[in-house]
């Protein structure tokens, strides 16, 4: 059974039990520490970033080390942080499809067209659909 993102948070932040050691019988709870989103969600805090900072600066570290350097390392607190997402513009999905584009360059071409254009290639990419059946 593999381990979540709630159960390492809750312990580096506010029970600071170790559960990779704990939980020493199963080896997922190890090998499947989600280093980067726990690096990321802590950095958010201005408590963690210095801390969060040297531990991104040894990425040679196994899982184990950076877990527990970040559970004895940071002061038990309560900290909450969503993970921050981009937020995509309208229609960029129309244009990576029509020009077969990547997210940033269709983000950069959605810019320079008119809504007029737009509508343009809606109507070209438009795949039409199935007409329902009229009750007579």
């Amino acid at each position: 059974m593999a381990a979540d993102l709630g159960l390492y948070l809750n312990s580096i932040n506010t029970t600071k039990k170790n559960v990779m050691r704990d939980l020493e019988a199963d080896p997922s709870v190890v090998t499947q520490y989600p280093g980067f989103i726990i690096n990321r969600l802590l950095s958010y805090h201005q408590d963690c970033v210095l801390i969060v900072n040297a531990i991104n600066k040894l990425p040679q570290l196994d899982p184990q080390m950076q877990y527990e350097f970040l559970l004895h390392g940071l002061s038990k607190k309560k900290r909450f942080s969503k993970l921050y997402k981009a937020v995509m513009p309208e229609n960029v999905d129309l244009m990576k499809k029509y020009y077969k584009y990547s997210t940033r360059k269709a983000v950069e071409a959605l810019e320079l067209h008119t809504p007029e254009q737009i509508e343009a290639i809606r109507a070209q990419l438009s795949e039409g659909g199935v007409m329902s059946k009229r009750k007579k």
